[in-house]
């Protein structure tokens, strides 16, 4: 079985890629100014990607705990949140978001409170809290597939800053194409697991998004789904249309 991609492989593919020497470690004293760059923008794009919600990572319908004040505080590893959509009537009338206080940390705020002259962090009114959450993993935490196109992304950008060779840009884009593709895949197999109840996490039917799809359109390809496009229903819509589209003029 293959070893799966750690963050110091990550780092040293994106070093090759550039034409670079491979880093050792990643302790600050053994990286080069381009590794720490490299390593930089890595976490950034795992974090940004992971932010949008992916199979592994979403959690439905999570009943949270309030504290002695009836707020609700969230732990660091949480970077969205949304009302459950399975919640029912218990969360009526309430409009969840995330939002800190001068403690630093950060807690569920109602946006709906202020209309009523409620305290937005109390939660009192509520029998019980429940949301949709997205959390946030270390790299080396994530799938193999989430972890290659991470990777394939981030080099795309520090190449792009750093070097900026056309003909290096195109090969990096086919590859990000190529690996997001893998990406989506894993998830609409997850997806239909899940609709299936055989899912491993919270065997609903339905999606684990929080909001619609994002979309990224990777220049002189196509334009592709950042994750599972799903309906409410559960069924799958997937975009491509670009390349057919310069397919069939011949362009």
């Amino acid at each position: 079985m293959a070893a799966r991609l750690t963050e110091l492989e990550a780092v040293n593919g994106i070093l090759r890629m550039l034409g670079r020497k491979p880093v050792n470690s990643l302790l600050a004293a053994d990286l080069t100014a381009d590794a720490a760059f490299a390593l930089q923008e890595l976490r950034q794009v795992n974090r940004q990607v992971q932010n949008q919600g992916w199979f592994f990572n979403s959690e439905r319908s999570v009943k949270l705990t309030k504290d002695g004040s009836n707020r609700v505080p969230l732990t660091a590893d949480v970077v969205r949140v949304d009302n459950a959509e399975r919640a029912g009537p218990r969360m009526f009338g309430v409009d969840i978001i995330m939002r800190g206080r001068d403690d630093g940390l950060m807690y569920l705020y109602d946006k709906n409170a202020d209309s009523q002259n409620l305290d937005p962090f109390d939660f009192s009114r509520l029998s019980e809290v429940r949301v949709d959450l997205v959390r946030l993993f270390d790299f080396e935490k994530t799938p193999d597939s989430f972890r290659h196109y991470v990777q394939v992304r981030a080099g795309r950008n520090v190449q792009a800053r750093i070097v900026g060779d056309p003909a290096l840009y195109r090969f990096s884009l086919d590859d990000e194409a190529r690996a997001l593709q893998v990406l989506q895949k894993e998830e609409l197999d997850s997806s239909d697991a899940n609709a299936l109840g055989r899912s491993f996490s919270m065997n609903e039917s339905t999606p684990r998004q929080l909001s619609s799809p994002v979309l990224t359109k990777i220049p002189g390809l196509s334009l592709m789904l950042s994750r599972a496009a799903w309906t409410r229903r559960g069924t799958c819509r997937s975009l491509d249309t670009t390349r057919r589209a310069r397919s069939a003029s011949g362009a």
